[in-house]
């Protein structure tokens, strides 16, 4: 009787907890940034009917993590500049409001407090 071995074609191992000094740690916490400055920018919105356009409307914008001290060259070469893009946010928005959640009280629900 053959076993067959299960490969992992796409990621990491499902269920393991991030934490912090963990490898992917600045990823989740530029993630959680992104998700916060989005939501930000979507609350100064002007209410207005959605358009189709909406639907395909993406925003983006740098994270550029907070440094001690920039002048120091062995901390500047490991800090990386995140990408983020906001897709739909006037249609995210939409669906928030439609279920009744509160812009702040969703922000503080993405992470911690202090960020």
């Amino acid at each position: 009787r053959r076993t067959h071995k299960k490969h992992r074609l796409l990621g990491p191992r499902k269920g393991l907890a991030v934490h912090f000094g963990h490898e992917n740690w600045n990823m989740v916490v530029s993630m959680m940034i992104g998700i916060r400055m989005a939501v930000g920018r979507s609350k100064h919105e002007m209410q207005r009917e959605l358009q189709p356009c909406d639907f395909w409307m993406k925003e983006k914008f740098s994270i550029v993590p907070r440094m001690a001290n920039v002048f120091d060259s062995t901390v500047s070469k490991r800090v990386t500049m995140t990408r983020f893009v906001d897709y739909a946010p006037m249609v995210f928005q939409r669906i928030r409001q439609s279920f009744g959640i509160n812009h702040d009280v969703y922000m503080r629900s993405v992470g911690p407090e202090q960020l």
